[in-house]
């Protein structure tokens, strides 16, 4: 019997937590994506109404948002993003299954963001080649992304 991020009682991942995981995280990406875009219009807005007065402070929150938004959710018992939630995902502590605690979270956010923009995504395609489904980030930050059994 497996919990929540797919570990069974002695710890051992369960081979059916990470099957098809890849493709459902690519969708939860986006759909996290046109989330955090909504700030985007409203950062103009501020920024417009200031007279560019609070255009500096108004791109540092926009560039600050995506770090706190992942890792925030990522680090409550839940574990996942609204997008990985609507698709069923959750990140666990690759160790022991349990939650993933803020700093990790954040390690992990960081991370997939400087593989983004270091990398152009390429070595995002490391999952495909993992038997687990984990991408860089993960595996430095010690996470894994599986389908939320709870």
């Amino acid at each position: 019997m497996t919990n929540s991020s797919g570990y069974d009682s002695t710890g051992i991942h369960s081979e059916h937590a990470s099957e098809g995981v890849v493709a459902r995280r690519v969708v939860a990406y986006l759909i996290d994506a046109f989330i955090l875009s909504l700030a985007v219009p409203v950062g103009l807005m501020i920024s417009f109404l200031s007279l560019g007065l609070l255009s500096g402070l108004v791109g540092l929150v926009l560039a600050i948002i995506p770090f706190l938004y992942h890792s925030l959710l990522i680090a409550t018992p839940r574990g996942a993003t609204l997008g990985q939630r609507l698709l069923g995902l959750r990140v666990s502590n690759l160790r022991n299954g349990g939650n993933v605690d803020f700093f990790q979270a954040l390690l992990q956010v960081v991370l997939f963001y400087a593989t983004l923009g270091f990398t152009g995504g390429l070595l995002l395609l490391w999952c495909l080649f993992d038997d687990k489904g984990r991408c860089l980030h993960e595996i430095f930050s010690g996470t894994v992304t599986t389908h939320d059994f709870a």
